[in-house]
């Protein structure tokens, strides 16, 4: 699974959730294929929009509810008993699907497909961390396509066989298959602690107090919301008058469903990310609205069933891939207490709202016959209106982007490690690319710290150029970041800077050594008898890495560590990271009982790589006596408690006495108390 890259760990809670998330896809496609089906053939189908009125309106009553159950409920908890409340009425409504009960089945449907979706995205979230999420949670969204092109493909067959209303056998399968693979998953959480739902809008803003650039991107969700409902309107209308019989109807809406599937799974994986990287935030905004704005055209003159299902094809299909993606990296300048009240307020309360007002709107026009069902395609001059105006905002929020952007590196404000998607957009590469670039020391360490958890082949070219700058902490931050990026900083580079840079020398060379580069002996013979202690350590421990016998090399790392003096011996440790077998237990034990708290930390860190039970009683005791020096020893505490922890980890096939542990965990508690 290299080429797709999924570690062996990741493997089966991948499974596991690429599979929870085409059975509620599946559930919400059976469901929602039955409930417009008899809606439209057996219901009085101008209460359509009456359906969106009655939908917005429950669904802010149910959200309220299920946050004030859920908020000190763990999730599987709550994903569990929230399916067993979705069949039940569904048991009963598959043999009383009639009457006052079809538009009640109606908005059950979308109260499952809302609150199911978004339990499970909350899930996926407690299984994988950000950096994780970043590479998987497009293949498991993938997910979500799949069940598109596999159910969409055997409802006709199912139909035509079992009847339609029997589809929903299928939905109550996906529910109880669904149940069944939250339970699997449980073992993967990573983070069981219970999260309150609940956001604290005590500190809400009215919307024109709000920066104009989250108006911008209000307007924008407004927009969407608005022609989103007309066209899905329009479709369903069309369809109804088209398949006059229920086998028809529903046969129809699985080949939808088919094609939408397929294409948004080409827009995950080829199309929105080539967009981003070649073209930029402004493009791919683009996209939905032009194509919204030339189906609904050709509706308008044409008035055919083909020209509405393009459009609604172009918003189910874009509006799932690369609109949703913008949409959150519109989100990343803005800062976080900012958006944590704002983001639920628009993507929930006003999108929310916007849809039920769309209802309301439409019901008036049809009801009152100011817009006959016969005309419906007149519908379409109120989206031409809107779209047009969606594509005007689009260039005020590029514009709003850039400059928040801007804004957020100079304040140091901007944080890309809790992104669950991979960055791709072409205005934050040139927008770090320009940070990085600058003469401002700040801002340039800021936004190479942003590149952490990033690919760095967009930025490869100037950061290659951040080696020559003059500043020292700057090319030693630069050094760190590529330390093992070969491809940026090539091994051909490391020894041009070794035989160069006196200031980071002795890092260059510890970081050709972990690269395990071998022949480098008439390289860094000459530092083995250097006066500087930092060269003398990095070159012997280097050496070591691919030669562990060279006798000169060992000669002084038994040296330094015999010596009295710790600061020589910490500086050295730095550089044994991985040659923790260099040092006896007896050298360990001396340097826990009489070493500073900075030899203690790095000792840690090599027994972190190389664990010894031998040890454990040592660290045990150094941790307790460090404990009673007081509040100034609490951050050696605290690490070495993590230290210990993974020290165990790694003897853990052996026998721990118990009090050992107590005493960790017990100074651990006092510890944090204190601090």
């Amino acid at each position: 699974m290299n080429f797709l890259k999924i570690k062996e760990e990741e493997l089966k809670p991948l499974i596991l959730l690429f599979s929870i998330f085409f059975c509620i896809v599946s559930t919400s496609i059976t469901g929602s294929s039955v409930r417009d089906a008899f809606f439209l053939i057996n219901f009085d189908k101008s209460y359509l929009p009456v359906m969106y009125i009655l939908i917005a309106l429950s669904m802010a009553w149910i959200i309220s509810i299920y946050k004030k159950l859920t908020s000190d409920k763990d999730p599987i908890s709550i994903i569990t008993a929230s399916n067993f409340i979705f069949l039940i009425p569904i048991l009963y409504l598959k043999f009383n699907l009639n009457g006052v009960f079809i538009p009640i089945f109606y908005i059950w449907i979308e109260i499952i497909t809302v609150l199911s979706i978004l339990q499970f995205w909350m899930l996926a979230a407690d299984v994988f961390n950000p950096r994780q999420a970043k590479r998987l949670f497009t293949l498991i969204g993938a997910g979500g396509s799949f069940s598109g092109i596999g159910i969409g493909y055997i409802i006709k067959p199912y139909v035509t066989q079992f009847g339609p209303n029997n589809l929903l056998y299928l939905t109550i399968f996906f529910i109880f298959l669904t149940v069944y693979l939250v339970r699997k998953i449980d073992p993967f959480i990573k983070n069981n602690s219970i999260k309150n739902t609940n956001f604290d809008t005590s500190n809400n803003k009215s919307f024109f107090n709000l920066s104009p650039y989250i108006k911008y991107i209000a307007m924008m969700v407004a927009s969407s919301a608005v022609i989103s409902k007309i066209v899905d309107y329009q479709f369903k209308i069309m369809a109804s008058n088209t398949f006059t019989n229920q086998d028809e109807l529903i046969s129809f809406f699985g080949t939808f469903y088919i094609f939408t599937g397929l294409a948004t799974l080409i827009m995950q994986f080829f199309f929105t990310n080539f967009v981003l990287r070649y073209f930029g935030i402004l493009l791919g905004l683009m996209i939905l609205p032009t194509m919204l704005t030339i189906s609904s055209a050709s509706f308008l003159f044409t008035g055919t069933l083909t020209a509405i299902y393009l459009a609604k094809f172009s918003d189910q299909v874009f509006k799932f891939s690369i609109n949703n993606s913008i949409q959150e990296i519109l989100w990343l300048p803005i800062k976080v207490r900012v958006k944590k009240i704002t983001k639920p307020l628009i993507d929930g309360t006003l999108k929310s709202s916007i849809e039920g007002l769309a209802g309301f709107f439409i019901f008036i026009l049809t009801f009152y016959s100011f817009i006959p069902e016969s005309k419906v395609y007149m519908l379409s001059i109120i989206i031409l209106l809107g779209a047009i105006f969606w594509i005007y905002n689009n260039f005020r929020i590029k514009k709003g982007y850039v400059n928040s952007l801007i804004e957020s590196i100079e304040d140091r404000d901007l944080f890309l490690d809790d992104v669950n998607f991979n960055i791709n957009d072409s205005e934050i590469v040139k927008t770090i690319d320009i940070a990085l670039k600058s003469k401002n020391e700040f801002k340039q360490l800021f936004a190479l710290d942003l590149l952490w958890k990033q690919n760095l082949n967009p930025w490869a070219d100037t950061i290659k150029t951040l080696f020559k700058s003059k500043n020292y902490k700057i090319r030693r931050a630069v050094l760190e970041l590529t330390w093992k990026k070969a491809e940026i900083l090539s091994n051909k580079m490391l020894i041009e800077i070794i035989k160069s840079d006196d200031e980071i020398r002795a890092f260059a060379i510890a970081c050709i050594g972990d690269r395990r580069v071998n022949d480098l002996d008439d390289i860094l013979k000459p530092y083995l008898v250097s006066d500087s202690i930092l060269l003398m350590a990095s070159s012997s421990a280097s050496i070591l890495k691919y030669n562990p016998q060279h006798k000169k090399a060992l000669s002084i790392v038994n040296k330094i560590l015999d010596n009295s003096d710790h600061e020589k011996i910490i500086i050295l440790l730095g550089f044994l990271k991985e040659l923790g077998y260099l040092i006896s237990d007896d050298q360990f034990i001396y340097f826990f009982q009489k070493g500073s708290r900075e030899l203690k930390i790095e000792c840690l860190e090599i027994l972190e790589k190389s664990p010894r039970l031998s040890l454990v009683l040592s660290i045990t005791s150094s941790i307790n006596k460090t404990f009673s020096l007081g509040t100034s020893s609490v951050n050696f505490l605290t690490y070495s408690v993590a230290g210990f922890n993974t020290i165990l980890a790694g003897v853990s096939s052996c026998s721990i006495i118990p009090s050992f542990i107590i005493a960790i965990r017990s100074a651990s508690f006092k510890a944090s108390s204190k601090s």
